[in-house]
């Protein structure tokens, strides 16, 4: 019977939560004791921080769905113009 692949689930610890896939961990989600009820995380070497709890998960598993990514940097949604032509005003 062949396993498909581990699926990442959220642990829950003192003042902070977790993303785990296994034994690798993809993202963290922690209280932050400066402020009043900010929660501060960071996945996929990006940080921020939200006014609630789900939210600052989503953001986080958002980062690391960006970073799964790799974007183009030669990609445009127009092509450039030609060379030798002036612009329309």
């Amino acid at each position: 019977m062949a396993r498909g692949p581990k699926k990442a689930v959220w642990e829950r610890g003192y003042k902070s939560h977790c993303l785990w896939r296994g034994k690798e961990k993809l993202a963290k989600v922690r209280l932050d004791t400066d402020a009043n009820l900010k929660y501060l995380w960071e996945a996929a070497g990006r940080t921020g921080e939200a006014g609630t709890l789900s939210a600052a998960k989503s953001a986080a598993e958002y980062a690391l769905l960006l970073a799964d990514r790799q974007l183009s940097l030669f990609e445009f949604d127009e092509p450039p113009p030609k060379t030798g032509t002036t612009a329309a005003p």
